[in-house]
């Protein structure tokens, strides 16, 4: 087994759909917009209020196309409480249109689906999902610390926290300049 290059991306990433995906479609309010592009109504869902095992109950197996362009919207991951792992996408670009019967998708089409359905993605890697490499944060030595806490008149550990608050030696100078 040749291990995998663990990746979670930021929200707002942009991810490619490389093959179809398929997933099921809870009758949730969140996930009204996907189902109007879809042209289908929810079964069991004449009111959207329904509790949590009414919504579990007739899920809409969805597939949608390779080329389909999704952004990261949300992440929802609880200990203990896997039923409710999810991510939320909107949908940002559709090659085809979702149904026969429907439209093309409108903007603003935003839905969630089960973190079981979304570990199924298989995405394209553009340069834009790329992990950014590490960038070494510059060396600031504790005799740069004490002279800057001395020309200001500060404190050692209030120069250290400006300095991690604004990322450098100049810029912590400026903030804590009366």
């Amino acid at each position: 087994m040749s291990p995998l290059p663990l990746y979670i991306p930021p929200l707002g990433t942009e991810i490619e759909l490389a093959t179809p995906w398929q997933f099921w479609l809870y009758a949730e309010q969140r996930n009204l917009t996907l189902f109007e592009a879809l042209g289908e109504k929810p079964q069991g869902a004449q009111r959207w209020n329904l509790n949590w095992g009414e919504r579990l109950l007739n899920p809409l197996q969805v597939e949608l196309p390779a080329g389909t362009v999704l952004v990261l919207d949300r992440i929802y991951i609880r200990q203990g409480q896997d039923d409710f792992d999810s991510v939320t996408f909107k949908l940002k670009h559709c090659p085809t249109s979702l149904s026969p019967m429907a439209p093309k998708p409108r903007k603003g089409v935003r839905f969630w689906a089960k973190l079981e359905d979304v570990n199924r993605i298989e995405a394209v890697r553009t340069p834009a999902l790329a992990p950014k490499p590490l960038q070494p944060k510059p060396y600031i030595s504790e005799q740069d610390v004490q002279d800057l806490a001395a020309k200001l008149g500060e404190s050692d550990y209030r120069v250290r926290y400006a300095i991690e608050r604004h990322g450098s030696l100049g810029a912590a100078e400026r903030a804590l300049r009366p």
